[in-house]
């Protein structure tokens, strides 16, 4: 790992720093804590913008749902505010990895070391940015990486170490 290490952050952990209900929430934040101490560069996958965008609208919606039997226009439009700005946060704190049919290509030959698609456009956008580590909950995806995957609170501890 270089002076200023590129840390590649999966959808499961962006989407666990945005909702507080989620089991990873803590773990996430310091993550994004201990990312910003030791001056990490933060990269996500360009695609998953779209996705964390979705997914973060769908929760919203269906806590609101939960909580009220109903869902009005009004929650729906804080809820479409409330993803919009969270994926601005996004953008304003790391760097978007894009991806061309290169990264395509690679992503369909890694369906032999895991059949996830967006899995494998993950890896692919590693590969691209030479990430030091993706950062991920995902253990399936720890497991097959191309490259050193680790859980948030074991990136916390080995940036820790680097302080």
């Amino acid at each position: 790992m270089g002076a200023r290490p590129l840390l590649l952050v999966d959808t499961n952990v962006w989407m666990c720093n945005y909702v507080p209900l989620r089991a990873g929430h803590e773990a996430t934040r310091e993550f994004f804590r201990a990312a910003w101490e030791s001056s990490a560069q933060l990269l996500y996958p360009a695609p998953i913008l779209k996705d964390v965008f979705y997914l973060l609208g769908a929760e919203y919606k269906r806590q609101i749902r939960l909580e009220k039997g109903e869902l009005s226009q009004a929650d729906a439009t804080a809820v479409n505010e409330l993803a919009w700005g969270c994926v601005q946060n996004m953008r304003d704190v790391a760097t978007a990895v894009g991806i061309d049919e290169s990264d395509l290509w690679l992503a369909c030959k890694y369906k032999a070391i895991d059949t996830d698609l967006e899995d494998n456009v993950v890896l692919a956008a590693a590969q691209r940015c030479e990430a030091d580590y993706l950062v991920t909950f995902d253990q399936n995806l720890i497991r097959k990486a191309t490259v050193s995957a680790m859980l948030p609170q074991d990136m916390v501890a080995l940036l820790n170490l680097r302080t």
